[in-house]
């Protein structure tokens, strides 16, 4: 059966040229896959983007507080009032300067695992051995990034040329995909040759 050639993760057309033992629905799956990529990396570089400008603010709002914190210092002894309404206003600065802090860390940390995750994901693609791994169980989160919930998954995984072992993987799972793990579900794995506790699922796997 001939195909259409995938160039880039994309075809320009029939013109784009043609090859062999690559599916349509294998090419839909890896043109949707990519663009998936694509968007979650956008994701990832807009929160840390966003995280850095909260950083940005948290080191202003704190320089601030602490300026503040010397004038109040200064006119404490002369302004009794005035020095207390401007101790309420730094302990407001000095709040909103924590929280900025709060959220930079947050956002930058999630952006830098969601690039860590993609990289992994494309490793794995391209260095990664195929085998199965038998659902023993699975722990569902409640929080979401991307469109994405996170499972902690028990899973026996089968090798060839390896004896089976069991690991714990964190997999994400998007809507549609909760389904297909259950206990005794077979998934479709791919795992670093070099480092067999490093896996994932691939549910785009086609078999």
């Amino acid at each position: 059966m001939v195909q259409r050639k995938i160039i880039n993760g994309n075809c320009a057309g029939a013109e784009c040229g043609y090859r062999r033992g690559v599916t349509p629905l294998e090419e839909i799956t890896e043109r949707g896959r990519r663009n998936v990529e694509s968007a979650k990396r956008t994701n990832a570089y807009v929160a840390i983007g966003i995280g850095v400008m909260f950083a940005v603010f948290a080191a202003v709002s704190l320089i601030i507080a602490l300026v503040l914190v010397v004038v109040a210092v200064r006119v404490a002894g002369e302004v009794d009032q005035g020095a207390g309404l401007a101790l309420g206003f730094v302990f407001a600065v000095g709040v909103f300067g924590l929280l900025f802090v709060a959220l930079a860390v947050l956002l930058i940390s999630l952006g830098k695992k969601g690039l860590r995750a993609i990289d992994r994901g494309q490793r794995l693609r391209a260095t990664g051995v195929r085998g199965s791994a038998t659902v023993l169980s699975y722990t569902e989160s409640n929080f979401k990034v991307d469109g994405e919930t996170n499972w902690r998954v028990v899973v026996r995984i089968a090798l060839d040329g390896r004896a089976p072992w069991e690991t714990n993987l964190n997999v994400p799972v998007v809507r549609g995909q909760g389904g297909r793990i259950y206990q005794g579900a077979t998934l479709s794995v791919l795992v670093n040759p070099q480092d067999p506790s490093e896996a994932m699922v691939d549910f785009d796997a086609h078999g």
